[in-house]
């Protein structure tokens, strides 16, 4: 399989493919079947035998180089061959999916786990003390996932204690001035503090995908009230200086850390620094730490617009709606009776004087409903005449020039969303 596509839809060989592309392809072809679309299920087959011929180990896990079975492991790629195996057990009915993927977490059990319960960036010993966020976000998706497909209570255990993870140690609370807003931490190290103590990173498009998982993690684990604050904390964050004057998100931002309040103004050079607004956020331990909010990484991929779009869906369902599509509310073979889904609490989101279907940016938070996003999504990313997509725009309205594969799981979720949700 390919990293990626010029855009005469020719192979990208000089790019070294990643293992996560080849489940992350499994689940997107499985994905789209169970929707209704046209698909060659023999080709997600074929992929998932080959991992398991030149990256499977009996012993430890699915190595990250083909052929090559001391090279490290990788919880972030382990989280989506388990939700690779939950789908393709959902689509074929064949029970050696299943069983894969309950031996996969028994050996991520015995390589990946750490003794406080979290899990391993890799298994490589100059790596042990790394923790970071983005593996455990996608293992808890797969493991919701597994839960409905399976109704094994292992998914469901592990999905909640990758959320008290999250409720612990991924959220911080930090004040800018007299303002107080609830950030994602990217990079931790063993201890739970980020690896850089005064410049800590911070991905908006994380932030939205969190409350897409949220919205899920309610519905079917925990119906606490809780859930919506934290869903609307992580969205007001987000909004307030995670997006550029024309509604894209940004692909990186960098907290720094100060001792002093100072007073700025908000704007869209990314050499300043935002002044947040004052947002109620979920109770914290203890006192915010003040900081400076910085734009790091001024470009904008789309996985983080899609990202936006489905934290904007979220917002768009009311309890009265049907569920979101992102997972199959109830397969045929799932143990879960629909009685035990619930449908999530609306959430607010941060007050404007917007109209609809306008971009409006008032005291620097920037609102758009999910038919402005889908939009831009649309007209600026897509090229529906060859089936592929620009991976990034610069802040010059420059596009990147390859096409990557990896993009094909958050494309297809994100508007399968938009047909259920906004159509």
């Amino acid at each position: 399989m390919y990293e990626g596509l010029d855009f005469e839809l020719l192979p990208r060989s000089d790019l070294t493919p990643r293992i996560r592309i080849v489940p992350r392809t499994i689940f997107s072809l499985c994905y789209a079947q169970y929707h209704g679309y046209t698909v060659d299920l023999d080709i997600a087959i074929r992929l998932a035998q080959y991992l398991k011929t030149y990256h499977y180990d009996s012993t430890r896990g699915y190595v990250s180089k083909a052929d090559d079975l001391s090279s490290p492991l990788y919880t972030y790629d382990h989280a989506f061959i388990l939700l690779a195996q939950a789908w393709l057990y959902l689509v074929t009915k064949n029970s050696a999916y299943k069983d894969a993927l309950l031996y996969t977490t028994t050996l991520m059990d015995r390589n990946l786990r750490a003794p406080d319960g979290s899990f391993l960036v890799t298994d490589k010993d100059s790596d042990s003390a790394h923790r970071d966020q983005n593996p455990h976000m996608h293992l808890l998706e797969a493991c919701m996932q597994a839960y409905l497909i399976t109704g094994d209570s292992l998914f469901k255990e592990w999905s909640k204690n990758i959320f008290s993870l999250f409720e612990k140690n991924f959220i911080h609370a930090f004040t800018v001035k007299s303002d107080t807003y609830l950030v994602l931490l990217e990079f931790m190290n063993d201890s739970w503090h980020p690896r850089k103590s005064m410049e800590i990173s911070i991905e908006p498009g994380h932030h939205f995908e969190w409350i897409w998982l949220l919205e899920s993690y309610y519905r079917i684990i925990d119906q606490s009230p809780r859930i919506a604050e934290l869903m609307s904390a992580l969205f007001t964050t987000a909004c307030t200086f995670g997006l550029s004057a024309d509604g894209l998100g940004y692909d990186g931002l960098e907290l720094h850390i100060s001792q002093k309040h100072e007073s700025v103004e908000a704007s869209d050079n990314p050499s300043s620094t935002y002044s947040l607004e004052t947002r109620s956020v979920p109770r914290q331990k203890t006192k915010p730490q003040t900081a400076h909010v910085h734009i790091k990484t001024p470009t904008h991929r789309l996985w983080v617009q899609t990202e936006h779009l489905k934290a904007l869906m979220v917002r768009e369902r009311s309890p009265n709606t049907n569920t979101s599509r992102d997972m199959p509310s109830n397969p045929a073979n799932s143990k879960i009776p629909n009685s035990e889904i619930k449908k999530p609490s609306s959430f607010e989101q941060p007050k404007t004087t917007k109209k609809p279907n306008t971009t409006k940016k008032t005291n620097n938070s920037i609102t758009h409903n999910a038919h402005d996003v889908l939009e831009t999504i649309a007209s600026r990313y897509l090229l529906p005449q060859k089936g592929i997509w620009y991976d990034r725009i610069d802040k010059y309205g420059n596009v990147s020039h390859y096409c990557p594969s990896s993009m094909l799981y958050h494309v297809l979720i994100a508007m399968q969303e938009a047909i259920h949700t906004l159509l």
